[in-house]
């Protein structure tokens, strides 16, 4: 099984010829700012960390509102689309 070299969890695709999961690829898009910049707080009820602002990252993928879950997106792509986007993630890595 092929592990991620950032988090070291499993990859979706084994397959996958990219050393990044995707959760480490976006991760490294969010900005170094953002963080401090939610202000967390623990939230009582939960007894979890809460974000109190969720300002916008500059990154469109981050800042779009309901975004789409990528299964959904996947199952409306055909085989060929899905092909291409990998040939392109495996052209620039």
């Amino acid at each position: 099984m092929k592990r991620c070299r950032g988090c070291g969890g499993k990859f979706e695709d084994p397959n996958s010829d990219v050393a990044l999961c995707f959760a480490c690829r976006l991760a490294a898009c969010v900005p170094h700012w953002y963080e401090q910049a939610e202000a967390y707080y623990i939230c009582t009820t939960h007894h979890i960390l809460r974000a109190r602002h969720t300002p916008r990252a500059g990154v469109d993928l981050l800042d779009t509102p309901h975004a789409q879950p990528i299964a959904a997106v996947l199952a409306r792509m055909t085989e060929a689309e899905i092909e291409s986007m990998r040939a392109a993630e495996r052209a620039i890595l």
